[in-house]
């Protein structure tokens, strides 16, 4: 079982209609995104997952131009890129001097929405 937390609240994330109702509780919160917990709201043994996050809506498509955010650890040095594909939390960026790396969806603004 994988869940979020909101204002002590616990919201299941198992199917597809239990997402979009976390994903609306994250909305109406104002909350950007919420780590993701595995186990069950209920059991001590849960743990909150070290990479997933589950985003109110994502605000990064495919064939958007992106950069690093400001003081992230990826904004050293990193010039803009286009998104190839998001997959999770996570985007595939093509960077303008070739190089292709998956980064956290969190550490990116757009520069350039995808028309």
């Amino acid at each position: 079982m994988a869940y979020i937390i909101i204002d002590e609240q616990s919201y299941e994330i198992d199917t597809d209609e239990q997402e979009a109702i976390a994903r609306a509780a994250l909305c109406d919160a104002g909350i950007e995104y919420a780590d993701v917990w595995n186990g069950s709201p209920d059991c001590p043994d849960s743990y909150k997952s070290s990479t997933n996050k589950l985003f109110a809506a994502s605000p990064i498509e495919i064939g958007d131009k992106v950069q690093p955010k400001q003081g992230t650890c990826a904004d050293e040095d990193m010039e803009p890129g286009k998104v190839l594909e998001v997959e999770g939390d996570m985007a595939l960026v093509g960077w303008e001097s070739g190089v292709r790396t998956m980064i956290e969806l969190v550490e990116l603004e757009v520069v350039e929405a995808s028309s």
